[in-house]
């Protein structure tokens, strides 16, 4: 088995995860393995001194904690002040945000009432310039076997 492998199971081990199944497994492991065994005495050692060097927990302290809260409760006025002047700004931004689009919204209307006003302006010029074509008196065209073409206005 790798030796990172070992490692994990000490970790697992020592951190109070490990199956008993596989605790047998891993001292099998640790019997043929020095590295491994290193790393276990370095953990237990880490673990010796962690747990001798826990206080106990002072009764005072939770009276002070409590003290220390009930006073911090009392906050200066300038911080309620900017506090609910940060609470007003999404609503700020929200008024702005709502009549910038009232602006943009009646600019596209006018966009677009101009837009129909010149394609109404495109059409009637489009029948003009068909009626002119129209009005045009027909012609009469001859060609000859002469290389000319004569085109002639029939009235």
């Amino acid at each position: 088995m790798s030796n990172e492998k070992i490692q994990l199971m000490i970790s697992e081990y020592f951190d109070g995860e490990l199956d008993k199944n596989k605790e047998a497994l891993m001292f099998s492991l640790l019997s043929g393995d020095e590295e491994g065994r290193e790393y276990f005495k370095q953990l237990n050692r880490i673990k010796t001194i962690t747990e001798s060097s826990i206080a106990e927990f002072p009764f005072e302290l939770e009276e002070r904690i409590l003290r220390n809260i009930q006073t911090s409760s009392s906050k200066p006025v300038q911080s309620q002040f900017f506090r609910k002047a940060a609470s007003a700004v999404p609503y700020l931004l929200t008024i702005l945000l709502f009549v910038l689009s009232l602006f943009l919204f009646n600019e596209i209307k006018n966009y677009k009432a101009e837009s129909d006003l010149i394609h109404k302006q495109v059409i009637y010029q489009s029948r003009v310039i068909q009626l002119m074509i129209n009005a045009l008196p027909t012609t009469e065209v001859k060609a000859g076997f002469t290389k000319e073409i004569t085109v002639q206005p029939t009235l």
